[in-house]
């Protein structure tokens, strides 16, 4: 099934610091790391417990896993949407070239399916199906870097920009993996009547999260996914359908006002494009919530279906006691 990353709870004794007579100095951290094997952490590093989003972890359902999405995109906002902007908008921009030098124009029909394209698929230009691989890898990139973001926060760490970065470019392998094979569960859950499409959206959610947060490969995130999906199946179906319906939403809203202005005018066909591809940036909002709400459910599972907050909660009195 893949190996579990086995994650250490953060105590919430303050840092102090004791000097004893003599030649030597001896400093006492109450936010010391045990000695077996772990590596301590800069202070730049640490994670004050009080700023920390993830602590103390608690067992979660579905309205706190979404409050829980929303609270993790605050937490690193700008670290968040500046990471998506470095996979969004050189596809964004490729998309606007391709569309601007289209060796034929735009009819009205052509047009009118434009805002559709962009709205709920990601491309308007002939290559949409180009772009939209595309843009499915690097949500698949950004989620395993939210995973990462994750694992480190529940052991009271942080994850730099530059760090993220250096993770989603280590692992861009297993994005470029994980969304063929994603697409492979959607389609043979399709088959199932009215509800295949939602399952196998439900199965896969959390696979990239996973990948970036015990570190694992693609196959054994997949199976890992789906098993956490099976043991929680009517959260996963919910959190997974709700963050679809969310997303959308907030794509309509942020992309109605702009097209629907420049349908008022006759303008040329390049301004036209160009306005599209502005008004698809909403998904430097978009992208980084509907991985935050997959961080989230990837934890709503772990706590429902391994004790994860039992967990944490008791290696936490335990060191207390120490």
């Amino acid at each position: 099934m893949g190996r579990v990353c086995q994650l250490r709870p953060v105590t919430s004794a303050p840092v102090g610091q004791m000097r004893m007579d003599g030649g030597g100095e001896a400093i006492a951290r109450g936010d010391a790391r045990a000695s077996s094997g772990s590596v301590e952490l800069p202070p730049s590093d640490v994670v004050r417990n009080e700023d920390n989003p993830l602590v103390p972890l608690r067992r979660l359902g579905v309205g706190t896993a979404l409050d829980l999405g929303f609270d993790l995109l605050r937490f690193r906002f700008r670290r968040l949407v500046g990471l998506t902007a470095c996979l969004v908008l050189p596809v964004q921009l490729l998309d606007l070239v391709l569309g601007l030098t289209a060796s034929t124009p735009r009819s009205a029909a052509d047009g009118a399916t434009v805002g559709p394209a962009l709205l709920f698929v990601g491309g308007s230009s002939d290559w949409v199906v180009l772009t939209v691989a595309l843009q499915a890898v690097g949500l698949s990139i950004l989620g395993i870097c939210v995973g990462h973001l994750v694992s480190q926060l529940l052991v009271g760490s942080d994850a730099s920009f530059r760090e993220l970065g250096r993770v989603g470019a280590r692992r861009s392998w297993v994005a470029l993996a994980i969304v063929p094979m994603a697409l492979a569960v959607r389609v043979l859950c399709s088959c199932i009547p009215i509800v295949g499409l939602l399952i196998g959206d439900a199965l896969v959610f959390v696979t990239s999260i996973v990948a970036g947060a015990e570190v694992l490969g693609p196959l054994a995130a997949l199976r890992r996914s789906i098993a956490l999906t099976r043991a929680a199946f009517g959260p996963a179906m919910v959190l997974s359908f709700g963050s679809i319906l969310l997303t959308q939403t907030i794509r309509i809203s942020l992309y109605a006002g702009p097209t629907v202005l420049v349908s008022f005018f006759v303008a040329p066909e390049g301004l036209l494009v160009a306005v599209e591809q502005l008004a698809a940036l909403i998904q430097l909002v978009v992208q980084p919530l509907t991985a935050c709400i997959a961080a989230s459910a990837y934890l709503l599972f772990r706590t429902r279906v391994e004790g994860l907050d039992l967990t944490y909660r008791s290696e936490g009195l335990s060191r207390a006691g120490r």
